[in-house]
Protein backbone atom coordinates (compact mmCIF):
# COMPACT_ATOMS: atom_id res chain seq x y z
CA UNK A 1 0.00 0.00 0.00
CA UNK A 2 2.80 2.06 1.08
CA UNK A 3 4.33 1.93 -2.63
CA UNK A 4 1.39 2.48 -4.24
CA UNK A 5 0.25 5.68 -2.50
CA UNK A 6 4.23 6.45 -3.51
CA UNK A 7 3.13 5.76 -7.22
CA UNK A 8 -0.28 7.69 -6.93
CA UNK A 9 1.25 10.86 -5.51
CA UNK A 10 4.01 11.04 -8.34
CA UNK A 11 1.57 10.31 -10.72
CA UNK A 12 -0.36 12.95 -9.39
CA UNK A 13 2.39 15.88 -9.22
CA UNK A 14 3.57 14.64 -12.96
CA UNK A 15 -0.50 15.49 -13.74
CA UNK A 16 -0.25 19.05 -11.96
CA UNK A 17 2.86 19.81 -13.71
CA UNK A 18 1.46 19.24 -17.18
CA UNK A 19 -1.89 21.47 -16.01
CA UNK A 20 0.75 24.23 -14.38
CA UNK A 21 2.59 24.54 -17.36
CA UNK A 22 -0.77 24.22 -20.28
CA UNK A 23 -3.25 26.57 -17.95
CA UNK A 24 0.20 29.53 -17.60
CA UNK A 25 0.63 29.11 -21.22
CA UNK A 26 -3.38 29.40 -21.92
CA UNK A 27 -3.08 32.33 -19.40
CA UNK A 28 -5.61 30.51 -17.15
CA UNK A 29 -5.50 31.27 -13.82
CA UNK A 30 -5.85 28.53 -11.19
CA UNK A 31 -5.77 26.96 -7.97
CA UNK A 32 -5.57 23.50 -6.41
CA UNK A 33 -7.36 22.99 -3.27
CA UNK A 34 -8.72 20.28 -1.16
CA UNK A 35 -6.59 17.06 -0.23
CA UNK A 36 -4.31 17.57 -3.36
CA UNK A 37 -3.45 21.08 -1.75
CA UNK A 38 -3.68 19.98 2.21
CA UNK A 39 -0.90 17.15 1.45
CA UNK A 40 1.75 19.90 0.29
CA UNK A 41 0.52 22.54 3.17
CA UNK A 42 0.33 20.52 6.56
CA UNK A 43 1.89 16.96 5.71
CA UNK A 44 5.38 16.57 6.73
CA UNK A 45 5.56 13.50 4.30
CA UNK A 46 2.87 14.27 1.25
CA UNK A 47 2.66 10.94 0.04
CA UNK A 48 0.66 9.75 3.36
CA UNK A 49 -2.55 12.10 2.58
CA UNK A 50 -3.93 10.41 -0.54
CA UNK A 51 -6.92 12.77 -2.01
CA UNK A 52 -9.65 10.72 -3.87
CA UNK A 53 -8.52 13.39 -6.42
CA UNK A 54 -7.03 16.62 -7.37
CA UNK A 55 -9.44 19.43 -7.14
CA UNK A 56 -8.55 22.42 -9.10
CA UNK A 57 -10.90 26.03 -9.03
CA UNK A 58 -10.61 28.36 -11.82
CA UNK A 59 -12.41 31.10 -13.21
CA UNK A 60 -16.10 30.42 -14.84
CA UNK A 61 -14.47 32.48 -18.38
CA UNK A 62 -11.68 30.13 -18.00
CA UNK A 63 -13.48 26.53 -17.99
CA UNK A 64 -13.84 26.18 -21.69
CA UNK A 65 -9.98 27.20 -22.14
CA UNK A 66 -9.08 24.91 -19.19
CA UNK A 67 -11.25 22.12 -20.65
CA UNK A 68 -9.61 22.48 -24.37
CA UNK A 69 -6.26 22.35 -22.37
CA UNK A 70 -7.08 19.38 -20.63
CA UNK A 71 -8.34 17.57 -23.50
CA UNK A 72 -5.12 18.57 -25.45
CA UNK A 73 -3.13 17.14 -22.58
CA UNK A 74 -4.95 13.43 -22.93
CA UNK A 75 -7.66 13.74 -20.23
CA UNK A 76 -10.96 13.07 -21.01
CA UNK A 77 -13.96 14.64 -20.09
CA UNK A 78 -16.44 12.73 -17.62
CA UNK A 79 -19.86 15.15 -17.45
CA UNK A 80 -22.12 14.40 -14.55
CA UNK A 81 -25.75 16.06 -15.31
CA UNK A 82 -25.90 16.43 -11.28
CA UNK A 83 -22.89 18.46 -10.76
CA UNK A 84 -22.11 19.76 -14.43
CA UNK A 85 -23.67 23.31 -13.21
CA UNK A 86 -20.11 24.00 -10.93
CA UNK A 87 -17.63 21.51 -11.89
CA UNK A 88 -16.33 18.70 -14.74
CA UNK A 89 -14.36 15.44 -14.04
CA UNK A 90 -11.71 14.95 -16.46
CA UNK A 91 -9.59 11.90 -16.44
CA UNK A 92 -6.85 10.25 -17.94
CA UNK A 93 -5.43 6.48 -16.92
CA UNK A 94 -6.65 6.44 -13.97
CA UNK A 95 -5.62 10.31 -12.39
CA UNK A 96 -9.23 11.98 -11.97
CA UNK A 97 -8.84 16.18 -11.77
CA UNK A 98 -12.08 17.84 -10.49
CA UNK A 99 -11.76 20.85 -12.35
CA UNK A 100 -14.25 23.40 -10.39
CA UNK A 101 -15.44 27.23 -11.61
CA UNK A 102 -17.56 26.88 -8.19
CA UNK A 103 -16.83 25.84 -4.77
CA UNK A 104 -20.50 24.67 -4.42
CA UNK A 105 -23.49 24.67 -6.51
CA UNK A 106 -24.73 28.50 -7.86
CA UNK A 107 -26.81 29.69 -5.63
CA UNK A 108 -25.60 27.99 -2.75
CA UNK A 109 -23.36 31.50 -1.80
CA UNK A 110 -24.77 34.41 -1.21
CA UNK A 111 -22.12 35.64 -3.50
CA UNK A 112 -19.34 34.28 -5.81
CA UNK A 113 -16.38 33.82 -4.01
CA UNK A 114 -14.43 32.08 -6.95
CA UNK A 115 -11.95 35.72 -8.02
CA UNK A 116 -10.95 36.62 -4.41
CA UNK A 117 -9.91 32.88 -3.82
CA UNK A 118 -8.08 33.29 -6.59
CA UNK A 119 -6.71 36.78 -6.33
CA UNK A 120 -5.10 35.16 -2.93
CA UNK A 121 -3.78 32.33 -4.12
CA UNK A 122 0.11 31.15 -3.17
CA UNK A 123 2.47 29.29 -5.25
CA UNK A 124 3.48 26.22 -3.57
CA UNK A 125 5.22 22.91 -4.13
CA UNK A 126 5.56 23.97 -8.17
CA UNK A 127 1.85 24.37 -8.14
CA UNK A 128 -0.95 27.29 -7.51
CA UNK A 129 -2.81 26.61 -4.20
CA UNK A 130 -4.69 28.40 -2.20
CA UNK A 131 -3.61 30.98 0.97
CA UNK A 132 -3.55 29.49 4.06
CA UNK A 133 -7.05 31.10 5.70
CA UNK A 134 -9.46 30.31 2.33
CA UNK A 135 -8.09 26.90 2.69
CA UNK A 136 -9.37 26.55 6.25
CA UNK A 137 -12.32 27.84 5.00
CA UNK A 138 -12.76 25.61 1.99
CA UNK A 139 -12.88 23.26 5.15
CA UNK A 140 -15.69 24.61 6.80
CA UNK A 141 -17.44 25.43 4.03
CA UNK A 142 -17.15 23.32 1.38
CA UNK A 143 -17.82 19.46 3.23
CA UNK A 144 -21.00 21.19 4.91
CA UNK A 145 -23.17 21.17 1.36
CA UNK A 146 -21.29 17.94 -0.19
CA UNK A 147 -21.39 15.90 2.40
CA UNK A 148 -23.89 16.97 4.45
CA UNK A 149 -21.06 17.64 7.44
CA UNK A 150 -20.66 14.33 8.52
CA UNK A 151 -22.27 11.64 6.00
CA UNK A 152 -20.37 8.43 5.03
CA UNK A 153 -18.50 10.56 2.11
CA UNK A 154 -17.55 12.62 4.53
CA UNK A 155 -13.68 11.01 5.14
CA UNK A 156 -12.36 11.20 8.93
CA UNK A 157 -9.33 12.44 7.07
CA UNK A 158 -10.71 15.39 6.52
CA UNK A 159 -11.39 15.91 10.37
CA UNK A 160 -7.55 14.93 10.77
CA UNK A 161 -6.58 17.88 8.28
CA UNK A 162 -8.75 20.25 10.44
CA UNK A 163 -7.13 19.63 13.56
CA UNK A 164 -3.69 19.80 12.18
CA UNK A 165 -4.27 23.19 11.09
CA UNK A 166 -5.45 24.17 14.24
CA UNK A 167 -2.80 23.15 16.10
CA UNK A 168 0.16 24.46 13.92
CA UNK A 169 -1.12 27.19 10.87
CA UNK A 170 -1.46 30.52 11.57
CA UNK A 171 -4.64 30.96 10.24
CA UNK A 172 -6.65 34.36 10.28
CA UNK A 173 -9.28 33.50 11.70
CA UNK A 174 -11.11 36.60 11.31
CA UNK A 175 -11.18 36.03 7.76
CA UNK A 176 -12.35 33.22 7.56
CA UNK A 177 -15.86 34.48 9.80
CA UNK A 178 -16.15 37.06 7.60
CA UNK A 179 -16.10 35.47 4.29
CA UNK A 180 -18.28 32.95 5.97
CA UNK A 181 -20.73 35.71 6.67
CA UNK A 182 -20.30 37.49 3.25
CA UNK A 183 -21.64 33.51 1.89
CA UNK A 184 -24.54 33.31 3.89
CA UNK A 185 -23.06 30.35 5.35
CA UNK A 186 -22.05 31.18 8.85
CA UNK A 187 -24.69 28.08 10.13
CA UNK A 188 -22.65 25.98 7.41
CA UNK A 189 -19.28 26.87 9.10
CA UNK A 190 -21.02 26.52 12.37
CA UNK A 191 -22.18 22.87 11.65
CA UNK A 192 -18.66 21.66 10.55
CA UNK A 193 -16.97 23.10 13.26
CA UNK A 194 -19.48 21.87 15.82
CA UNK A 195 -18.88 17.97 14.51
CA UNK A 196 -15.16 18.47 14.06
CA UNK A 197 -15.55 19.22 18.36
CA UNK A 198 -18.07 16.13 18.89
CA UNK A 199 -14.80 14.33 17.62
CA UNK A 200 -11.69 15.70 19.22
CA UNK A 201 -10.86 18.11 21.69
CA UNK A 202 -8.53 20.34 19.80
CA UNK A 203 -11.12 21.65 17.66
CA UNK A 204 -12.31 23.30 20.76
CA UNK A 205 -8.57 25.69 19.77
CA UNK A 206 -10.11 27.64 17.74
CA UNK A 207 -10.79 31.40 19.07
CA UNK A 208 -13.94 31.63 21.15
CA UNK A 209 -14.60 34.87 19.31
CA UNK A 210 -14.69 32.85 15.83
CA UNK A 211 -16.99 30.29 17.11
CA UNK A 212 -19.29 33.13 18.10
CA UNK A 213 -19.08 34.97 15.14
CA UNK A 214 -20.69 31.73 13.39
CA UNK A 215 -22.70 30.43 15.84
CA UNK A 216 -26.22 30.55 14.57
CA UNK A 217 -29.45 31.69 16.61
CA UNK A 218 -30.98 29.60 19.72
CA UNK A 219 -33.71 27.64 17.72
CA UNK A 220 -31.38 27.01 14.48
CA UNK A 221 -28.44 25.83 16.63
CA UNK A 222 -30.39 23.47 18.47
CA UNK A 223 -31.99 22.13 15.12
CA UNK A 224 -28.78 21.77 13.50
CA UNK A 225 -27.35 19.66 17.00
CA UNK A 226 -30.08 17.52 16.82
CA UNK A 227 -28.77 16.46 13.49
CA UNK A 228 -25.42 16.11 14.15
CA UNK A 229 -25.83 14.15 17.61
CA UNK A 230 -27.85 11.85 16.67
CA UNK A 231 -25.86 11.02 13.20
CA UNK A 232 -28.90 11.36 10.90
CA UNK A 233 -26.95 12.44 7.97
CA UNK A 234 -25.26 9.21 8.14
CA UNK A 235 -28.79 7.55 9.06
CA UNK A 236 -30.70 8.95 5.76
CA UNK A 237 -28.20 8.91 3.73
CA UNK A 238 -29.86 6.61 1.26
CA UNK A 239 -32.53 9.36 0.87
CA UNK A 240 -30.63 12.39 -0.03
CA UNK A 241 -33.49 14.87 -0.50
CA UNK A 242 -34.64 14.34 2.95
CA UNK A 243 -31.09 15.33 4.78
CA UNK A 244 -30.81 18.44 1.85
CA UNK A 245 -34.38 19.98 2.89
CA UNK A 246 -34.37 18.89 6.21
CA UNK A 247 -30.82 19.67 7.11
CA UNK A 248 -28.60 21.95 4.39
CA UNK A 249 -31.28 24.12 3.96
CA UNK A 250 -30.99 24.84 7.77
CA UNK A 251 -27.63 25.75 7.32
CA UNK A 252 -27.97 28.95 5.25
CA UNK A 253 -27.98 32.26 7.21
CA UNK A 254 -31.10 33.66 6.88
CA UNK A 255 -34.67 32.24 5.06
CA UNK A 256 -33.65 34.25 1.89
CA UNK A 257 -30.26 31.98 1.36
CA UNK A 258 -32.61 29.10 1.96
CA UNK A 259 -35.02 29.76 -0.79
CA UNK A 260 -31.68 31.44 -3.03
CA UNK A 261 -30.46 27.72 -2.70
CA UNK A 262 -33.75 25.94 -3.14
CA UNK A 263 -34.27 27.70 -6.77
CA UNK A 264 -30.33 27.05 -7.53
CA UNK A 265 -30.71 23.41 -6.77
CA UNK A 266 -33.92 23.19 -8.81
CA UNK A 267 -32.40 24.61 -11.73
CA UNK A 268 -29.47 22.99 -11.80
CA UNK A 269 -31.08 19.64 -11.49
CA UNK A 270 -33.59 21.09 -15.00
CA UNK A 271 -30.84 22.14 -16.76
CA UNK A 272 -28.09 19.84 -15.95
CA UNK A 273 -28.73 17.38 -18.85
CA UNK A 274 -28.67 20.03 -21.36
CA UNK A 275 -25.61 21.60 -20.34
CA UNK A 276 -23.69 22.41 -23.28
CA UNK A 277 -21.19 20.43 -21.21
CA UNK A 278 -22.91 16.69 -21.41
CA UNK A 279 -21.45 16.77 -24.65
CA UNK A 280 -18.26 17.57 -24.81
CA UNK A 281 -17.02 14.16 -24.00
CA UNK A 282 -18.00 13.62 -27.62
CA UNK A 283 -15.81 15.65 -29.29
CA UNK A 284 -12.44 15.52 -30.41
CA UNK A 285 -11.33 18.34 -28.14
Amino acid sequence: MRTAAVAKYLLHCAALSELDHAFQVAGIRYAVFKGAHIREWIYRDPTLRDPADVDVLIAAEDNDSAISALMDAGFEPQPDSATVSHELIMLRRGIEIDLHWHIVRPGRLRTDITADLLSRRQRMANIWTLAPSDAALIMLLHPAFTKYVSSPSMRLVRVHDFLLVVRDQPIDWNAVATQLERCGTRGAGWAVLKWFQLLHPLAHEVPGEFEQRLRPGVLRRAYIHWWLERDLPTRLHAWPLIVQFGFTLALHDTPQDAVRALVGIFKARRSGRNHRFMAVANTDG
